[in-house]
């Protein structure tokens, strides 16, 4: 991990999911369902300040939204994401998204949606607004 000047430390990004503006991609993550690694490689696509709004309560800043992917993570027992993502000039990024998951009680759900965020001038993503376009069901 890179350390910053301000005594934060800026986990490194993994390059398969660098951010560059113009660009379009389609990728699936490893799930980060049961896999710390995943989950780390997940978080350090944020500012360590970032807001993500998913549910009900905004989550602000590197823990409370460490917090938020762990609790929604740890109702699933596996989980597949694709989606398709697309990067403009001016800092911000459109993700179209789509998961079939089986949740720990064993049901299945299909869920959609689309992802609005704000990267910062390191391409992390410092603003996450979610649209469901299917809830969860």
């Amino acid at each position: 991990m890179k350390q910053e000047a301000a005594g934060r430390v800026r986990r490194p990004r993994p390059e398969s999911l660098d951010f560059r503006p113009g660009s379009t991609s389609n990728r699936s993550l490893r799930p980060a369902v049961h896999d710390e690694t995943a989950l780390n490689e997940l978080l350090a696509l944020f500012t360590a300040d970032a807001t993500v709004e998913i549910g009900p309560e905004p989550a602000r800043g590197d823990k409370a939204v460490a917090a938020l992917y762990r609790a929604h993570l740890a109702d699933h027992a596996e989980m597949k994401h694709f989606w398709k993502t697309t990067v403009f000039d001016d800092g911000t990024l459109r993700a179209e998204w789509v998961c079939a998951a089986r949740k720990t009680d064993g049901g299945l759900i299909t869920v959609a949606g689309v992802e609005h965020a704000t990267l910062d001038a390191q391409g992390l993503i410092s603003h996450l607004h979610n649209e469901f376009t299917r809830l969860p069901g």
